[in-house]
This record gives C-alpha cells, structure tokens and sequence, in this order.
C-alpha cells in the first residue's frame, strides 16, 4: 500500500532531484518532480514489484529497487516516471494492451518505449555533464537496455 516517504527517503528523492537539475537541459524535469514532492504526490510502496509506477490520479510511487545502489537509479527512475506523467496520456496505457494483444506483441512495449528511451537519454547526458558519475551511468543506462531486451524482446531503438 503506497505510504508517504519516510523523511529519509524523502531526503534521498529530493537529492536525486538537485542531481537531475545539475544536468543541462532538465531544469524543467527537475523543477516538476520537486513540486511533486513539495505537495506529497510522490510515495512509497515497499511491496511494489515494479521500480515505479504512476498512478491514475498522477501520483508516482516509487518501489524499494531505485533506493538500492548508486543514485543514478533513482534518478533514472524519477525522469522515467517524469516522462509517463507530463507525456502521456492514461489511456495510452490501454492503446498500449490493445496494440499488443492485436499485434501478439508485449502489451506494454508501445507505452513503455518512450519512457525507456527517455532514461536513456537522461543518462547519457548526465554521463556527460558529470563525469564523477558516468561509469555509474554507464552501468545503469546498460541495465536499462538489457531490461528492455529481456522484457520486450524488440528493439529499443528501431
């Protein structure tokens, strides 16, 4: 059951959050999720299988995995999530299962795509902007792609 962050998880999103604003080009993510955070639509859920979800009503719980291992993770996750949020809408998660279940593909490949691409392109830039941390990016943005793979078993990047 989605609980509100315990203050040091609190305190873990929000540094993620300056981290994610250090990186030239996501002010606007960063200023976004710090909102979120600022009026309490960011929570827990210690029992979530999934890294994160947002939910219908746009409220991002976040799962235990991105608060293990580097920081990267979190920040991965929140600009993920971000991106489902502000640039999709609900029901493309049902355009996503229908084209699936048409297509005999995974029913979630057409939602998840755009998100997954989205991380991958954060990561890459924070690589870039923050050298003390690109071998961790690296690490992660490589987690990335071979989750995608064995998940969704079709190109990331057609």
């Amino acid at each position: 059951m989605p609980q509100a962050l315990a203050p040091e998880l609190r305190l873990r999103v929000a540094e993620a959050i300056e981290r994610i604003a250090s990186v030239p080009g996501y002010g606007p993510v960063a200023r976004d999720l710090a909102g979120w955070l600022d009026a309490e639509r960011i929570h827990f859920d210690p029992a979530l299988a999934d890294r994160a979800v947002v939910e219908w009503t746009g409220r991002v719980v976040l799962g235990p995995e991105p608060f293990e291992g580097p920081g990267i993770g979190l920040e991965e996750t929140l600009v993920h999530e971000h991106h489902h949020r502000m640039r999709q809408r609900n029901l493309m998660k049902s355009a996503s299962f229908w084209a699936g279940v048409a297509t005999r593909s995974h029913v979630m490949a057409r939602y998840e795509r755009p998100a997954y691409r989205a991380a991958l392109a954060y990561l890459e830039a924070a690589a870039a902007a923050r050298p003390d941390i690109a071998p961790d990016a690296s690490r992660e943005a490589e987690a990335v792609r071979r989750t995608w793979d064995i998940v969704y078993a079709i190109p990331l990047v057609p």
